[in-house]
């Protein structure tokens, strides 16, 4: 896959640095969409919240400062190595601001990046976030880069999940190739075991996230801890093996 990674966390600081007026979210729009001839020119700040206060400018300096727009080049680079196929991909890492203001849930806000790749990716690009409430961490944008090109590339061979199992299998997959770490609690996966095949976006979501996060949402919980979905998906891709060869 040709993987280009495209930085915008300074965009994004210089946007934070004009006052919080009508001016800077029609900047935003402006630089979101370029010209408007096509699908946005930058879609991936479409997840940014453009009228976020000084935490979050703050939180970008922090992560400028922590050199992780040349960690997530070197993800892409290696995503490119890893992942088939001669589709081309640009990948942005995002901060969402899960902290001050209405603009970001942050699992309804992760949700949609990751159970809806489909169609940025057909435009050729995928987003990786950042969150406002966590530290700069170089380990945490590598993985989330590394996990965002898997993720796209997934969604193109198979579409967007629409089941609980789906869903599960793609994370799982995508978490294994970036080498992220989530321990599967005991009798998730019975618990789960009559959810798997529903096609209701509540389940997905409950099964995924877990019940707490479920009540929050309005959803009907599943009696499963946090990240419960993403945690059984991991299990079942280190059962079997190297993610890539799903893809092929």
């Amino acid at each position: 896959m040709r993987v280009e990674y495209v930085p915008v966390l300074k965009i994004l600081r210089e946007l934070y640095a004009k006052p919080r007026d009508m001016t800077r979210f029609r900047e935003y729009v402006a630089t979101l969409m370029g010209d408007g001839a096509d699908w946005p020119a930058l879609a991936s700040i479409g997840l940014a919240n453009p009228m976020a206060k000084e935490h979050v400018a703050r939180r970008i300096d922090e992560l400028l400062a922590a050199g992780v727009e040349e960690e997530g080049a070197d993800a892409a680079r290696l995503a490119a190595k890893g992942l088939p196929g001669s589709d081309r991909l640009r990948v942005s890492l995002v901060i969402a601001d899960d902290v001050g203001g209405g603009w970001t849930d942050r699992h309804l806000t992760e949700a949609n990046a990751r159970l809806a790749a489909k169609k940025p990716a057909q435009h050729g690009w995928a987003t990786a976030l950042a969150w406002a409430s966590e530290p700069a961490s170089r380990d945490l944008a590598r993985a989330e880069v590394l996990a965002a090109c898997y993720r796209a590339a997934h969604a193109l061979r198979f579409g967007d999940p629409t089941t609980l199992r789906e869903a599960a299998t793609q994370e799982g997959r995508a978490a294994r190739f970036a080498g992220v770490e989530l321990p599967l609690a005991a009798g998730v996966e019975r618990a789960l075991a009559p959810h798997l095949d529903d096609a209701t976006y509540a389940t997905m979501f409950a099964g995924m996230y877990g019940d707490d996060v479920a009540r929050k949402a309005g959803h009907r919980p599943l009696g499963v801890p946090d990240r419960a979905g993403f945690a059984l998906g991991l299990a079942w891709a280190r059962a079997k093996g190297d993610p890539v060869r799903a893809l092929t």
